[in-house]
C-alpha cells in the first residue's frame, strides 16, 4: 500500500550505557495509505559501528601498503640532498680551519714584520700567505658549497613536509583544503617510483576554491591512481626506454571541483574496465597488488564524500580517471 514513500537516512553517534561509542545509521519511509490521506513514517535502525570500524581498517591497510611501497624510494630522495649536505659540512669544516690559521699568520707576520720598510716585501709575504693556504680557492667555493648545503637542506625539509602533510594526524576528519597543494605534495613524495620512467605535467586551476574534504582520504585516492598510472606506463614502455607521461589537472565542472589523471600507458580492454571497482580484482601479477586500491578509492570518493569518478580508457592509449568533489561539501 505504500505509494510514493519519501527515504530519508542520517548517521549518528550515540554513547550507550556502558558508555560504548556506537554509529547508528537511521532510515525513516513515509507510507501513505490509499484510502486515507494519513500518512504513517517508519523508522529502522541499524549499527554499523563494526562496518564503519572495518572499512577504516580496510583504508588505513591500504594506505600503509601504498607508503610502503614508497618508503625505499623516499629514503632514497632523502639520501641524495643528505649528502650535499654531508660533503659540503665537510668541506666547510675545512675551509674553515684553513682560514683560522690564515687568519693567525696573518696576525703573527704583522708582528713579526713590523719593522720592514718597504711594501713590497710585505706584499711578497701576503702574496706567499694567501697561496699557502689558498685563500682565492676557498673564496670562491665556500659561498657554493653553502648554497647546495642550503639547497640539500631545503630538498629534505620540502620531502619530510610532504609526509607529513601526506600522514596529517587529523586528514580523517573533514575540512577545508587545498586540493592543489594536496597534488604536489603527492608528486613530492612519489618522485622515486615514477622519474625514471614517466614526466609528471601540472595543469592546476590557481583559483580552485577549498575542498571540504577527508584530505587524508583523498590523498590515498590520487596517490593510488598515480602508482597504478605509472605501472601501466613502465608495462608499455618497458622495452623502449621511452618515457611516458601522466597530468594532473584540476578544474571546475558544474558544481564540482575535478582532478584529472591522465596517463599514456597500457591502458584497459572494456572487459577490465568494467571491473575495475570490484573488491580483489587485479591485472597485476601476484605481489604487485591486493586488488583493493580502486575499489577502496570508489567507496571514499562515492560514499565518504558524495562524490564520482569517472574513468575512460583505451587499450595501447593510456587512461584518464576523473575524480569529482562536490564544491558545496555536501
Amino acid at each position: 500500500n505504500n505509494e510514493n514513500p519519501d527515504f530519508n537516512f542520517e548517521t549518528v553517534i550515540i554513547n550507550t550505557a556502558n558508555n560504548n561509542r556506537k554509529i547508528i545509521n537511521i532510515n525513516s519511509i513515509a507510507l501513505i495509505e490509499n484510502s486515507s490521506s494519513d500518512s504513517r513514517l517508519v523508522l529502522s535502525f541499524r549499527d554499523i559501528t563494526e562496518r564503519i570500524k572495518l572499512e577504516n581498517q580496510l583504508s588505513l591497510a591500504q594506505k600503509m601498503d601504498s607508503v610502503g611501497q614508497l618508503a625505499a624510494g623516499i629514503a632514497h630522495e632523502m639520501n641524495t640532498p643528505l649528502q650535499y649536505v654531508g660533503n659540503n659540512t665537510m668541506f666547510l669544516n675545512d675551509a674553515y680551519s684553513d682560514l683560522i690559521n690564515y687568519t693567525t699568520e696573518l696576525e703573527f707576520m704583522i708582528e713579526r714584520y713590523s719593522n720592514i720598510s718597504t711594501e713590497s716585501e710585505y706584499l711578497k709575504i701576503l702574496n706567499n700567505l694567501m697561496k699557502q693556504f689558498d685563500i682565492p680557492y676557498l673564496k670562491k667555493e665556500i659561498p657554493i658549497a653553502i648554497n647546495d648545503a642550503n639547497n640539500g637542506i631545503q630538498k629534505v625539509s620540502k620531502i619530510i613536509n610532504a609526509m607529513k602533510n601526506f600522514a596529517h594526524p587529523s586528514g580523517s576528519e573533514k575540512s577545508n583544503n587545498n586540493i592543489n597543494e594536496a597534488l604536489e605534495t603527492i608528486m613530492t613524495i612519489s618522485k622515486n617510483e615514477w622519474k625514471y620512467s614517466l614526466d609528471i605535467n601540472l595543469n592546476l586551476n590557481p583559483v580552485l576554491p577549498l575542498i571540504y574534504c577527508a584530505i587524508d582520504e583523498i590523498n590515498q585516492v590520487i596517490l593510488n591512481m598515480i602508482i597504478n598510472g605509472t605501472h601501466a606506463i613502465q608495462e608499455k614502455f618497458k622495452d623502449s626506454g621511452e618515457m611516458g607521461l601522466i597530468t594532473l589537472s584540476t578544474y571546475i565542472e558544474e558544481n564540482f571541483a575535478v582532478i584529472e589523471i591522465k596517463d599514456n600507458g597500457i591502458g584497459m580492454s572494456n572487459d577490465i574496465l568494467v571491473r575495475i571497482f570490484d573488491p580483489f580484482f587485479t591485472t597485476k601479477e601476484i605481489g604487485k597488488g591486493t586488488g583493493q586500491g580502486l575499489s577502496i578509492s570508489h567507496n571514499i570518493i562515492i560514499n565518504r564524500h558524495n562524490g564520482l569518478i569517472e574513468v575512460e580508457s583505451a587499450e595501447n592509449e593510456g587512461t584518464i580517471f576523473k575524480i569529482k568533489l562536490p564544491l558545496n561539501g555536501n
